[in-house]
């Protein structure tokens, strides 16, 4: 299934996006959550690389308000040179069609077809632009 990424939801719904087993096998989910897999250095812990699952979205700006117009999952990845903004760590994360493009953590609930809920780590690419 990891051949089929990456994966495209058109106008998915607020919250979770529900997902099939092929999907959560690809991204793995199936039997539970994904966090998280980061790599650190020196006495303090300092981040050097973050990895979960690659994900963008495109919008659509409307006066007063902004929908979702599709979010693509594309697959495992890695957050490089991270440093730590906040509650979050912003890096560069490598996409194939884009290259190397801006990157933060973030996380995404999902639906598995038996109505049970995942959390995954979400390596958000800003791969959109509003030009």
């Amino acid at each position: 299934m990891k051949d089929s990424l990456p994966i495209t939801f058109l106008r998915p719904p607020a919250g979770a996006i529900p997902i099939s087993w092929e999907i959560a096998d690809a991204i793995g989910i199936r039997n539970g959550d994904r966090n998280f897999e980061i790599d650190s250095r020196g006495p303090w812990q300092i981040p050097t690389a973050c990895r979960g699952i690659r994900m963008s979205s495109k919008f659509n700006r409307l006066p007063g308000y902004v929908t979702t117009d599709a979010v693509t999952i594309w697959g495992p990845g890695t957050l490089s040179a991270p440093r730590q903004s906040g509650y979050t760590l912003e890096g560069r994360a490598s996409i194939p069609v884009f290259g190397k493009v801006r990157a933060f953590t973030s996380s995404q609930l999902f639906e598995l077809p038996d109505k049970s809920l995942r959390d995954c780590c979400e390596v958000f690419c800003c791969v959109y632009s509003d030009k």
